[in-house]
């Protein structure tokens, strides 16, 4: 990869893979330079927007002005991501990220309008479903499409943790850990799953198997908490 881009140092694309590669590795200081420096290249590439704000939003120790810059990047690309691209999904989950749901529906919406006959649908249902739940918004109509995803994506655990959460959400808490429980088969290590476990356990009263499931969940990642306490759910 540093190859490629030394000999073509001026290759946006190059740029955002690199940043993408190191933003895996945790070096998140690194990929925001080669975001950046793609942006500055050519201000309206909108896949170096996306990752941008994807990881100022993501980075604990982020610039002081990376809320700022993040919704300008998630601007940005909600104006120029067509309406039927996969970066239209990312526009919807960072929409969602910042608190703008009404926003990342629209976005969903749309992009759900352009693949309502392909097989791309689900993970539609799936991220309508994720920003409804996260919001805390319209919760059942979030239930059917998180129902739906997961009759056509039984292997994708995501699907499942996101039906979990609006199952804690509706205070369904036995059938919100028997969805934890199936997305956790797939993924033992899903910290948000693991957390979100352990909250419907002490809610069910099985304290020490909740504790374990926060303490797993925070050794992991330990900024999970600050994801539950953003959508006002604590232990």
């Amino acid at each position: 990869m540093n190859r490629a881009w030394a000999l073509e140092p001026d290759n946006v694309h190059y740029r955002l893979r690199r940043g993408r590669v190191y933003r895996a590795h945790g070096q998140a200081a690194l990929a925001l330079k080669d975001f950046d420096a793609a942006i500055r290249e050519r201000p309206d590439f909108y896949p170096a927007h996306l990752a941008r704000a994807r990881l100022l939003l993501s980075w604990p120790h982020a610039p002081a002005d990376a809320r700022r810059l993040a919704t300008t990047d998630i601007n940005i690309a909600a104006l120029l991501a067509p309406d039927a691209s996969v970066q239209r999904l990312q526009v919807a989950d960072l929409c969602a990220r910042i608190g703008r749901y009404s926003d990342a529906l629209r976005a969903i919406n749309l992009w759900i309008y352009f693949h309502r006959r392909d097989a791309l649908l689900p993970y539609g249902w799936d991220t309508r479903c994720w920003i409804r739940a996260e919001g805390n918004l319209q919760l059942h109509r979030a239930l059917r499409d998180c129902t739906r995803a997961a009759e056509r994506l039984p292997k994708t655990s995501g699907v499942f943790e996101d039906r979990a959460l609006v199952y804690l959400r509706l205070d369904r808490l036995h059938q919100a850990i028997a969805s934890y429980d199936q997305a956790l088969r797939m993924k033992p290590r899903l910290a948000a799953a693991l957390y979100g476990r352990g909250l419907a356990e002490l809610r069910t009263r099985q304290t020490a198997a909740g504790r374990a499931d926060l303490a797993a969940a925070m050794k992991i990642d330990p900024d999970v908490t600050r994801l539950f306490a953003h959508m006002h759910l604590t232990p």
